[in-house]
């Protein structure tokens, strides 16, 4: 059970260090705060050794995100 910040990084750093690649999906037509959370995963990640990967649909994204 995940009661703690500290919990919730103690199991996601097991679950990434156990994968091989990471895969990052967030919701559908993602704003700033699913692309920055996203990359911000990827980099934690990636500082853990892995591979990343952020998915994203670009059908309707807002323009400044499209950039991004």
């Amino acid at each position: 059970m995940i009661n703690t910040v500290k919990d919730l990084r103690n199991v996601l750093d097991s679950s990434i260090k156990k994968s091989s690649n990471v895969f990052i999906v967030g919701h559908n037509e993602p704003d700033f705060d699913a692309i920055s959370s996203a990359v911000g995963l990827q980099v934690y990640a990636k500082n853990l050794g892995k591979k990343a990967y952020i998915i994203v649909e670009d059908i309707d994204l807002e323009p400044g995100v499209k950039k991004i």
